[in-house]
């Protein structure tokens, strides 16, 4: 079918592009300007090329790309009309930005006329997310009868947004496109060249131009042989894994190889990929309670993102802690400014080469070393099985829940506290779970949808949210029943903003409850009944094991576990003087 006028002939030539290079998912909220874009997304997924998500609301629809686009590791689509709509992509593009992962933000606009004119519904959109977004494109308006390369241009502008969203660092990128009247695809005389059939290579899902992402930074044999020399010199040698130190599967094993090799204690962020999947005597988590009780390292290999650890980045923030980074991030990593090396290269290459057995040697650093901290975690292990029956242990659910998580299922952890209580107290276990959080700005908006979106592609997610990251992301439940999405969603209520218990201004009331806690008084039954989940509420979290042992792991489920943060906070501050 020949496109009906120039606006539908613009989207189309453009998502065209898109499909030919691999765009397989895409995300909207309804709008009129954006009509031109959605109908040829609809063409598209119409032919089985691609899947439309469609959402009532932009920001959950931008999150929900997030999830997706986070869990594929390739662009995915969302799609605004014009107006506030599109601002409301702004909290989804800064997480983007940070955590690296690439979206392909297609704004509608009004046409540059009107643009400044008090035309309703119209906003500045040139650049609007700033320095968030690694580009920002403005689309040319369409045009009636437009030349063939003005066609092959337009495709072009597609595939440069495209790679500029994966390469040379993912992230987001804005096209902006600007629509004058009719959005609708009304067949206008003369929009549409007589060359242009429905099957002219122009009109086509295939790409214009082919590109080949490298996926590998090489080493170079000068930084492979000092950091070599460093380990054969080191007296305690160490390894810290922060979030998304592991890029694939290969990333666990061949640390553990370097680790045995040189006998490194590896500190494994709960975001990292490595805590999970694997136990091994060098591997170490939820380590807040004792890391201080031993002596700092002296060398520090470095991957990933910073820890979440405040302990941890405390105990290395110290003069005589040499700290290198290995890493193909082209952003900062060192928020207290201790690196004293910083290798761009890929992780996986990098072990592989320290890890050959005619380069690495066999010096041990002292068993000493590595003893206190397996003496250290066996002691933590064993306070936490007592922890277990405190009615008061807020971050037990996530004891009690990965006693029960199917395998190789996806956990979100959202902000502020869930994301600590893991990192604090799950230690590293055999059972593969894959965790994910939005670390990147640490927001608590965008969660549920967030969740949902890496639902949509691994097919089921658990997500541990607290009372008011849930609530602020109530909206994108709609998603879990408007796909039938698979879901279990576990809510620590502490009716509040129980993070700020562990802050100076605790001390402060009044004005802390009212101003800085801020209870709400919600419960969350109706919620559940709104969307249609089933739903369980746990008054004591000593309870919560007996959900999860009838639970149906396949229908959308909505726990909330009763919690005290204050009480929660006391208890967690003298267990971890008293654990060890």
């Amino acid at each position: 079918m020949r496109p009906a006028n120039r606006n539908v002939l613009w989207a189309h030539v453009f998502m065209a592009e898109l499909i030919g290079q691999g765009l397989r998912e895409a995300c909207l909220a309804p709008g009129s300007r954006s009509t031109p874009l959605v109908m040829a997304l609809e063409t598209f997924a119409r032919q089985g090329l691609l899947r439309l998500w469609v959402h009532n609301d932009e920001r959950s629809a931008a999150y929900f790309a997030l999830g997706l686009a986070r869990a594929s590791e390739r662009p995915v689509v969302v799609v605004s009309t014009s107006g506030t709509a599109a601002a409301n992509f702004y909290p989804a593009v800064i997480e983007a930005d940070l955590s690296e992962v690439p979206l392909l933000l297609l704004t509608a606009d009004r046409p540059p006329e009107l643009r400044g004119s008090g035309a309703n519904q119209t906003i500045d959109q040139v650049k609007l997310f700033g320095d968030a977004v690694r580009e920002y494109i403005e689309a040319p308006l369409p045009e009636a009868n437009p030349t063939p390369a003005t066609l092959r241009a337009l495709r072009g502008l597609a595939s440069r947004a495209w790679l500029t969203a994966q390469a040379p660092l993912p992230g987001p990128v804005q096209v902006n496109f600007p629509f004058r009247k009719p959005l609708e695809p009304i067949p206008i005389e003369g929009d549409v060249p007589p060359w242009l059939e429905a099957d002219h290579p122009l009109l086509q899902p295939q790409a214009q131009v082919q590109f080949s992402l490298g996926t590998r930074l090489e080493p170079s044999a000068q930084d492979v042989a000092w950091v070599l020399q460093r380990l054969q010199a080191a007296q305690r040698g160490a390894i810290l894994c922060g979030p998304r130190s592991a890029s694939s599967g290969h990333f666990p094993p061949l640390l553990l190889r370097l680790a045995e090799r040189f006998n490194l204690p590896i500190f494994a962020d709960a975001l990292s990929g490595v805590r999970f999947g694997q136990e091994h005597p060098l591997l170490f988590g939820a380590f807040d309670a004792w890391l201080t009780r031993l002596p700092r390292p002296d060398f520090v290999l470095r991957f990933g993102d910073v820890p979440t650890s405040t302990v941890l980045n405390d105990w290395l923030d110290q003069e005589g802690v040499e700290q290198v980074y290995i890493g193909r991030l082209a952003r900062w990593r060192d928020e207290r400014f201790r690196l004293q090396r910083l290798i761009l290269a890929d992780a996986e290459a990098f072990l592989e080469r320290l890890t050959q057995d005619e380069a690495s040697g066999s010096r041990e650093m002292p068993q000493a070393w590595p003893e206190g901290a397996r003496a250290q975690a066996r002691s933590f292990a064993q306070a936490l099985k007592a922890a277990r029956a405190w009615p008061d242990c807020e971050a037990c659910v996530f004891l009690f829940l990965f006693d029960f998580l199917p395998p190789g299922d996806a956990l979100m952890v959202s902000n502020s506290l869930p994301v600590r209580h893991l990192d604090q107290f799950v230690p590293p276990m055999e059972k593969p779970v894959r965790v994910f959080a939005n670390r990147g700005a640490s927001g608590i908006d965008g969660i549920v949808s967030t969740g949902l979106g890496l639902a949509a592609h691994f097919g089921h997610v658990t997500m541990v949210l607290g009372d008011l990251a849930f609530y602020y992301d109530m909206n994108g439940l709609l998603a879990l029943r408007r796909y039938g999405l698979k879901a279990t969603i576990l809510v620590i209520q502490n009716d509040g903003g129980g993070i700020f218990h562990r802050l100076p201004v605790a001390d402060f009331e009044p004005p802390f409850r009212e101003l800085f806690v801020t209870p709400h008084g919600l419960r969350f039954a109706p919620t559940a009944e709104l969307y249609g989940l089933q739903y369980h509420f746990v008054p004591d979290v000593r309870e919560l094991v007996q959900v999860l042992e009838r639970l149906d792991w396949e229908a959308p489920t909505l726990i909330e576990v009763q919690s005290d943060a204050q009480a929660f906070e006391r208890w967690r501050r003298e267990f971890f003087k008293t654990a060890i």
